[in-house]
């Protein structure tokens, strides 16, 4: 129990911190894993937090690449 108790800290830390180091893969990687972890028990729990994950990989995928068309955008007019 104890051992459980230290996986899911880290990975709420983890999880926390990930808008900061990780990429659009990265964080989708660590946020299906900690879906797997927190509802270990539940398929439907599971998958809909699995399901938010992707959502959330959509918009940071496409947050990049409204930042990439913005930098491109700069580029042409300096």
């Amino acid at each position: 129990m104890k051992m459980i108790l230290i996986i899911i800290v880290v990975a709420a830390v983890a999880i926390g911190t990930l808008p900061i180091w990780g990429s659009c893969e990265q964080q989708q990687t660590v946020c299906s894993t900690w879906c797997s972890v927190a509802n270990f028990n539940s398929d439907l729990g599971r998958a809909g937090c699995k399901a938010e994950c992707i959502a959330d990989q959509t918009a940071c995928l496409a947050k990049q690449a409204a930042q990439g068309i913005e930098r491109a955008i700069d580029q042409q007019t300096k």
